[in-house]
């Protein structure tokens, strides 16, 4: 979708892979133009300008079999051991209610290593975009470890994300207006909708169900 919407300014677009945390460091204060896949903070609206959104994303709580887990307000998990990614927005959120609920907030680099420490028992539960945490499981943990772990259908969050530009990129103001002209043609032209399609086809093939199952 990114390629795409920039191409249609004739802009190539190059990635860089990086931790969560990192990812938005390096789009922030290095020599990259920005950062894919963020929800909106007031924050982050200080160092860089937000595309129109790309699609909404909700975060669940992903947890391990071997421990049944239900919640319906947020207090329910305060008490646990929660897993968290650096630079996720709850962040705030969940170590308020554990410090409430004498629970524990476990800071972690990346999701990858949250999944292997609810595998392993160490945390209790993770909240992680739905599609990211199945994608993982299924294309980088793998059977059978990935069939130990589950989610909640209830999301702890659900909105858009966005294409960030950093600020301190001299046409900043011009990129983003690109990649929105883009972005909107695709939609007018039907590929968006067969970009989402082939997104979410391939998500149900790495079986997101099945690991409900």
């Amino acid at each position: 979708m990114i390629t795409e919407a920039f191409a249609q300014s004739d802009i190539l677009v190059e990635y860089d892979y990086a931790p969560w945390k990192r990812a938005l460091d390096l789009a922030a204060h290095d020599d990259h133009h920005g950062s894919v896949g963020w929800r909106k903070t007031k924050k982050r609206q200080r160092y860089f300008l937000f595309s129109k959104p790309l699609f909404t994303v909700d975060t669940v709580f992903f947890y391990n079999k071997s421990r049944p887990f239900d919640w319906a307000r947020i207090e329910d998990v305060g008490h646990l051991k929660i897993g968290a990614t650096l630079g996720y927005t709850y962040i705030d959120q969940l170590r308020a209610i554990t410090r409430q609920h004498a629970g524990k907030l476990e800071l972690a680099p990346s999701d990858e290593v949250n999944l292997r420490k609810l595998i392993s028992g160490r945390i209790d539960v993770f909240p992680c975009s739905k599609s990211v945490g199945c994608f993982i499981l299924n294309t980088q943990i793998g059977l059978p470890s990935a069939k130990t772990i589950t989610y909640h259908p209830q999301p702890l969050r659900s909105g858009p994300i966005y294409l960030l530009i950093s600020k301190n990129v001299p046409n900043a103001q011009t990129l983003i207006e690109q990649f929105n002209t883009g972005l909107l043609k695709l939609k007018e032209s039907g590929r968006y909708d067969h970009i989402m399609h082939d997104c979410m086809k391939d998500l149900e093939k790495l079986s997101p169900t099945k690991i409900r199952q």
